[in-house]
């Protein structure tokens, strides 16, 4: 780690990744939107004004064309609905630079995985499968397809479709990619809460 140039999450900067005096001489790379989102934690904030000014921490934000790859990987193995835009912006970089990214969430590492990009967990042991969603209604029945699945969240979140809400009565359209709560795909033909489920696992690469 000492030498090579990683990418964080903001859990990174949580668990104290950029402060470790053990390696001196590594440098990291993070998001614009992710270093706004760990700026907010006390813990660190007074911290991460020293990082960028000796040159520890970059930040870099990935082009359009990278988030919208980003954005169709995570729609193929049916993680999008449990990415927020923070995440979907170090999947891009990482794509971009081919850098390793540092995180624990398991759908930012499964689409990751996905993409053959590598990952370094934190605190955990990583992700052993990796694995392709499927959304199912337990009420009626309705199955729907990972892209399908994926395609209606997206549309929801848009144009604030009564099929996506948030608990908490937040507003519909910020449904998409909120972690902060958890998001609810209801099922377009009865209106019940969706689920979803594994249907094609691999073995993920380290």
């Amino acid at each position: 780690m000492d030498s090579e140039r990683l990418v964080l999450d903001a859990s990174a900067f949580y668990a104290g990744v950029p402060f470790n005096t053990s390696a001196p001489h590594a440098s990291y790379v993070t998001t614009p939107s992710v270093y706004v989102e760990a700026s907010h934690a006390r813990n660190v904030r007074g911290a991460l004004g020293a990082l960028t000014a000796t040159g520890k921490l970059s930040i870099i934000k990935p082009q359009h064309g990278s988030l919208q790859a980003a954005r169709r990987a995570a729609r193929k193995t049916g993680d999008m609905p449990n990415l927020s835009e923070q995440d979907v912006s170090l999947i891009a970089l990482c794509m971009e630079r081919q850098m390793r990214l540092v995180s624990d969430d398991y759908a930012i590492l499964n689409v990751m995985h996905s993409l053959n990009l590598k990952t370094l967990p934190v605190m955990t042991g990583g992700i052993r499968d990796e694995l392709h969603w499927q959304y199912y209604c337990p009420g009626c029945r309705l199955v729907c397809s990972r892209s399908g699945a994926a395609s209606s969240v997206m549309g929801g979140a848009r144009s604030g479709s009564k099929y996506i809400h948030k608990k908490g009565g937040q507003n519909p359209r910020r449904a998409l990619g909120q972690k902060r709560g958890k998001t609810v795909i209801e099922c377009q033909r009865c209106g019940n809460a969706m689920r979803r489920r594994p249907v094609r696992k691999r073995r993920a690469n380290a």
